[in-house]
């Protein structure tokens, strides 16, 4: 499970779903739970209000999650590659400073 998950972080992930999964966790970890009653569009207005400098990969994570999803369109390589591209710049150690603001009090989500 673990050699299986650090592979998909460096080769990228197949589908805008899982891309959606993994963005729930980074929220999660950078303070911001995801609300089971919230679409995609609710949470990534949360995250993008939390993180504005984040806006752009997340809204290309989103977006290709309900195009996949609920357009029930496959992504073309290009668009997955993009996806993809977002959240290795999401998830990288450099955003870890911004992502610590999310845990100190007092800033609505």
């Amino acid at each position: 499970w673990v050699w299986k998950k650090l592979l998909r972080g460096l080769s990228g992930y197949p589908r805008a779903s899982e891309l959606y999964g993994a963005l729930l966790g980074w929220g999660g970890r950078s303070g911001l739970m995801h609300d089971p009653g919230e679409t995609p569009l609710e949470f990534g207005a949360r995250l993008n209000r939390r993180f504005p400098a984040l806006k752009p990969p997340i809204d290309c994570i989103i977006g290709s999650y309900n195009r996949e999803v609920y357009g029930e369109t496959a992504l073309d390589s290009k668009a997955l590659a993009a996806a993809n591209s977002a959240w290795q710049f999401l998830r990288s150690p450099l955003r870890w400073p911004l992502r610590l603001k999310g845990w100190f009090p007092g800033r609505p989500g």
